[in-house]
């Protein structure tokens, strides 16, 4: 068993994503969906869920978001038969940011097997507890709608990882596969169920090169 959980780091924008579909479940975060229909989508902050909700992203994706934001509803009463929030779908919330809270819910689902993470670039790390305040944001969709402007600074990424690291040692039946980056935190050296390979290898794995 496997599953794809797609973030929007940089490192992933020229792979179809559409191959995934036919080798796992796919869960993806926030603008995703103007692109790509994962199977899962999820979202945290306002501005994005209101435009999920009035896009349709919940018709065609089974949607999570953070809250039930008052208002964001109300011109869609319907969408709230289908939209949960994290702590309904997944029985609690631990407030993890977007990425990981799907990586999590994947986990969830999955509970034995592999899961791929793409676009997980984690670029504004450079050792323990350290930042770079020059790189800028590495997001597929930033200047776009909700998201900050191409040269805003990127966030400092030790959240994340200190999410992620949770996760890989909560599920060790799983294999988890960061797939396509280049930066590789130090916080991630001993964990035994985490590997890094490229698209390429990805492909090989799933028999797609066949």
């Amino acid at each position: 068993m496997r599953s794809f959980v797609i973030a929007n780091g940089t490192s992933r924008i020229r792979f179809d994503l559409n191959i995934l579909s036919m080798y796992g479940k796919t869960y993806g975060c926030n603008a995703l969906y103007r692109d790509f229909t994962p199977d899962y989508i999820g979202g945290i902050d306002r501005p994005m869920i209101d435009e999920m909700v009035r896009e349709g992203a919940w018709q065609n994706s089974t949607m999570i978001c953070k809250h039930m934001y008052p208002g964001s509803f109300d011109p869609f009463p319907r969408a709230k038969l289908y939209v949960k929030t994290f702590k309904q779908a997944l029985g609690y919330d631990k407030h993890y940011d977007t990425g990981q809270t799907m990586l999590d819910y994947a986990s969830q689902h999955l509970q034995e097997g592999e899961i791929y993470m793409l676009g997980f670039d984690l670029t504004n790390y450079i050792e323990q507890s350290q930042r770079n305040i020059d790189n800028k944001i590495d997001n597929i969709y930033a200047g776009t709608d909700c998201y900050a402007s191409l040269e805003a600074a990127e966030k400092y990424c030790g959240k994340w990882i200190n999410e992620m690291k949770e996760i890989f040692s909560l599920n060790s039946k799983i294999k988890y596969y960061r797939v396509g980056a280049t930066i590789k935190p130090n916080e991630f050296n001993l964990i035994n169920n985490l590997y890094h390979i490229t698209y390429d290898e990805m492909l090989e794995k799933l028999g797609a090169n066949n």
